[in-house]
């Protein structure tokens, strides 16, 4: 079918969620919302042109509801209080037996195919719910247990909008672990369990879609994992909705998260989170999980969705890497701004000479880098193609930058022409980047005189 078919890579997936889920998230064949709806409006449109090719609905004669056969016409007509035909005459003449009703050719107008389907559906609304309680897909009753089980460790992300996801990343660590309880509550993500309390194994589904056994101590590294993977993932998904203080926030947060997650976050929340799991559903999960694997080996479909699972969370982690990486680098804008270490500005004798005569407002040094600061600042956020990395390590920079100059200020105080000044204090980015550059040049230089070399020989 069409709506379960991507039109760009041609995998045709079990139903259309799925395939909705994969232009979410597929790296390839992303798109839009309003792209996907279109997708999903124009097949339907096209199934419903394919319908009214049909030369005849059926129509009732005595309620006037439309059927698509004249099979469900006859249903109608057994089973429905139509179906009394001979009504008892009050009359002294009896009236012959009526002949059975004919179906009646309607116009195809969007009226009367509306009223088809919706008489259709009220009809035959408890046999539909008889057939769908009894379809099974390979073993997977498809109303009663879920489709596919992600890996421990590939958890799909909640299935929530971009603003519950921004007001959970703006929660701190409180929303962190609500992230991870709306991740392992979701059906797809139950993939571990304990049968016996009093074992220490803990089971769960590993990413070749097999039982492996793990520790406690296994599983919180796994989730510690989490706690900063999942937040940072829904951060790119939601960025445009956060204005840079907020994703400078969460990105704090995110990164002290590893700091005191042993001590805070896994006594006061990822521990009942994982207990909760363990003892009011682990039965339900073993049973699920066994029928899931054993479905994974009688259908190449469902193997290949899952296959596809883990290529969606291993993607949507590859996107979020991608844009925690910075577009501009620092050795870019230097070459646009100067590198700091070679400034004529910042010599160590420009500078106490500087410091020697004048306020510390009113020195090249504290000028140098009010400018350096307010010009990077213009540049990276400028930029069309910045990532959540260019934003990042911006602050991070200038950050850098305001502790060194609070150190030259303070040394500022003590400075006189008979004290030497030790150091100027320049961050540690620039120091690093200078000493890249310089490696680069190096190598650069030694590949010509390699090549020098090679042509004299030559000659």
């Amino acid at each position: 079918m069409t709506d379960r078919t991507c039109s760009t890579c041609n995998y045709k997936f079990a139903f259309p969620s799925r395939l909705k889920n994969h232009l979410q998230i597929a790296t390839h064949c992303k798109k839009t919302n309003e792209e996907i709806d279109l997708f999903f409006s124009n097949i339907t449109n096209t199934d419903t042109n394919i319908a009214t090719n049909n030369n005849i609905i059926y129509k009732c004669l005595k309620c006037n509801n439309t059927y698509i056969n004249k099979y469900t016409l006859k249903k109608h007509q057994t089973i429905s209080k139509c179906a009394n035909t001979n009504q008892p005459n009050t009359s002294s003449n009896s009236q012959p037996p009526t002949t059975p009703q004919q179906p009646t050719t309607l116009p195809l107008t969007t009226a009367n195919i509306n009223n088809l389907i919706n008489n259709n559906t009220t009809n035959n609304n408890n046999n539909n719910i008889n057939i769908t309680n009894n379809l099974t897909n390979n073993n997977l009753t498809i109303n009663n247990i879920i489709q596919h089980i992600y890996p421990f460790g590939f958890e799909k992300l909640p299935n929530i909008s971009k603003e519950e996801m921004k007001k959970l990343l703006l929660s701190g660590d409180k929303g962190v672990v609500e992230i991870i309880k709306l991740v392992y509550e979701q059906e797809e993500n139950k993939n571990f369990y304990k049968i016996n309390m009093k074992n220490n194994n803990i089971s769960y589904l590993n990413d070749k879609y097999k039982l492996g056994i793990c520790q406690e101590n296994e599983m919180k590294a796994t989730l510690y994992r989490n706690c900063i993977s999942l937040p940072n993932d829904m951060l790119v998904i939601c960025k445009d909705l956060l204005t840079t203080d907020e994703i400078l926030f969460i990105n704090s947060n995110n990164k002290s998260i590893s700091e005191k997650i042993k001590e805070e976050i896994y006594d006061n929340g990822l521990k009942n989170i994982i207990n909760t799991q363990l003892i009011y559903n682990s039965k339900t999960t073993k049973k699920n999980l066994d029928k899931y694997i054993n479905s994974l080996s009688l259908n190449p479909m469902i193997k290949q969705d899952a296959i596809n699972n883990i290529e969606d969370v291993m993607n949507i982690a590859e996107n979020t890497r991608q844009e925690f990486t910075p577009y501009l680098s620092l050795m870019q804008i230097n070459k646009k701004l100067g590198d700091p270490i070679l400034s004529p500005e910042l010599t160590n004798t420009v500078t106490h000479n500087d410091f020697c005569m004048k306020k510390f407002e009113d020195t090249k040094y504290k000028k140098y880098w009010d400018k350096r600061k307010k010009d990077e600042t213009k540049i990276v956020m400028s930029l069309t193609t910045k990532t959540l990395g260019d934003i990042i390590e911006l602050d991070n920079r200038l950050n850098k930058i305001e502790n060194k100059m609070n150190k030259m200020e303070y040394i500022h105080k003590d400075i006189t022409f008979n004290n030497d000044l030790d150091k100027v204090e320049v961050a540690s980015d620039y120091v690093i980047t200078n000493r890249k550059q310089k490696k680069i040049e190096n190598d650069i230089a030694n590949m010509n005189d390699l090549r020098h070399f090679i042509e004299l020989e030559n000659n």
